[in-house]
């Protein structure tokens, strides 16, 4: 087993409620479920974020594997809140100063690439507020999702706020167990399917907004984290090459 597949077994592990004990007295996912559901419907009455289409419920046949009883299945848009970038015009682009644009060359394998900085003017920023995007966000790349080293996802590390460019999507959401999810082989698969159809890896945000999501009760949630930010440093010494499985 190489390093790359001893953290996707983790990481499988872990969303599928495998990775920690389960507590009774921390709570059904369905109760969570409903406390997000209300917090999105007052944030859209305060104008805070845009009203969401209702999505599909889950069926038998979107369930791709077991959970704990006190889990449940819904959509990664309920949980979330997910935006697509704005396709600025070229001319507004600037290489010096101004506030950040993300562009798909920034979004790399688990990793927030600084190789190209374009800049937009600063009153963009309150113009295109709703594509404003701050550090913790979760970014994946929407065209060439994908490439041999897995999955096109990242956190966007820098201090100051971004505006999102088209072809890239953000997850509102400073959730690591999320961001752990989006890790794993199976989101990759998912991706992947998707992707048949077209000519290139492609991941539309309709089909990011109805990825089946396995959610646990919060407290679970910070319990997965903490075992797998101990146990993944071990599996990154492992593929430097630093250590080696069985010795």
């Amino acid at each position: 087993m190489t390093a790359k597949d001893l953290k996707n077994a983790l990481l499988q592990e872990a969303v599928q409620g495998k990775l920690v004990p389960q507590i009774a007295s921390e709570g059904n996912a369905k109760d969570l479920l409903e406390k997000i559901r209300k917090e999105k419907a007052k944030l859209v009455k305060e104008g805070k974020i845009k009203k969401e289409k209702p999505l599909p419920e889950i069926t038998e046949e979107d369930i791709p594997f077991d959970i704990p009883e006190n889990w449940c299945w819904c959509r990664l848009g309920q949980v979330c809140t997910v935006i697509s970038g704005y396709s600025f015009n070229s001319q507004d682009f600037n290489s010096n100063s101004g506030i950040p644009s993300i562009k798909i060359t920034n979004v790399g394998v688990q990793e927030f690439l600084m190789n190209e900085t374009f800049f937009l003017p600063l009153e963009f920023e309150n113009t295109y507020s709703n594509f404003l995007i701050t550090k913790g966000d979760i970014l994946i790349a929407l065209t060439r999702s994908y490439i041999k080293d897995g999955l096109k996802v990242c956190i966007y590390a820098s201090e100051n706020p971004a505006l999102l460019n088209q072809r890239v999507a953000a997850i509102k959401s400073k959730n690591v167990f999320v961001y752990l999810f989006l890790q794993t082989q199976h989101v990759l698969n998912y991706v992947i399917e998707k992707s048949r159809a077209t000519n290139q890896p492609n991941l539309s945000i309709v089909d990011l907004l109805n990825l089946p999501f396995p959610l646990p009760p919060l407290a679970e949630q910070k319990r997965i984290v903490a075992a797998i930010e101990k146990i993944l440093p071990l599996c990154a010494r492992l593929s430097s090459g630093q250590e080696k499985l069985g010795e």
